[in-house]
């Protein structure tokens, strides 16, 4: 099955109340599902993907349920992912991978766990924590040559990662105490789109990270869990309990 236009879920993401879901165009991706699961990480569950061929590229939790995003690709790679559930932050876990010539493609904190997923590459990256909003270290990194390919917040930590880069993707960041809608709509004027966005229940605060891109990206933000849109781009649910 091929999204609609060739239109993806990119992200989804819930923070203060809100659903934001980021949706744009790649000809990469030939089918999406999602695991939505009540209880404890669906990982048996997910294991099952990984025998189609299918790649978690994002996980959130909200209102007592997991919601796992999974890609196939139209030429499937065998990225050999894992997951790690710690309790605490996984940085030597990060640093085992990394040596392993893994990478971080995904990482969060909901339900009071550090969920981590790691694959196959040979990306250099970089790592950086902080409690207080890093905007001294985005900019370094970008006077270093990376982009920040995640930017996320939990268990009163900012975690940034960062990836080389051979070509300057024209990244930027904005912080804002409300949902900066207006802001992401002059990102698109401009010929931009949304990599990374996360919200601090602590300090009230939403920080975007917008890079250059073609991709013709698109936003709705809704209160509900957004499954009739999920639906419109065909993307496939699987519902578990317990």
């Amino acid at each position: 099955m091929t999204t609609r236009g060739n239109r993806v879920v990119t992200r989804l993401v819930h923070g203060d109340g809100q659903w934001v879901l980021l949706h744009e165009t790649d000809n990469k991706i030939a089918s999406q599902s999602i695991v939505r699961a009540d209880g404890d990480f669906p990982l048996e569950r997910l294991r099952r993907f990984w025998e189609q061929e299918k790649k978690i590229v994002q996980i959130v939790h909200a209102d007592g349920v997991w919601g796992v995003l999974c890609d196939k690709e139209t030429d499937p790679t065998p990225y050999q992912q894992q997951v790690l559930i710690e309790n605490e932050f996984p940085g030597s876990q990060i640093e085992r991978a990394w040596r392993q010539n893994r990478i971080v493609s995904f990482i969060g904190y909901y339900n009071r766990q550090w969920i981590l997923v790691t694959e196959n590459g040979n990306v250099q990256q970089s790592l950086f924590t902080s409690a207080d909003i890093p905007r001294d270290q985005i900019s370094r990194y970008w006077r270093e040559g990376k982009r920040v390919h995640t930017l996320c917040y939990g268990d009163k930590t900012w975690v940034i990662l960062a990836e080389k880069t051979e070509t300057s993707v024209g990244q930027t960041f904005y912080g804002n105490s409300d949902f900066p809608m207006n802001k992401i709509k002059e990102w698109y004027d401009d010929g931009k789109k949304v990599t990374s966005i996360g919200y601090s229940d602590d300090e009230k605060i939403w920080l975007i990270i917008g890079e250059n891109s073609n991709t013709g990206q698109g936003l709705q933000v809704t209160t509900q869990y957004p499954e009739q849109k999920l639906n419109e781009f065909n993307v496939l649910l699987y519902g578990f309990r317990g």
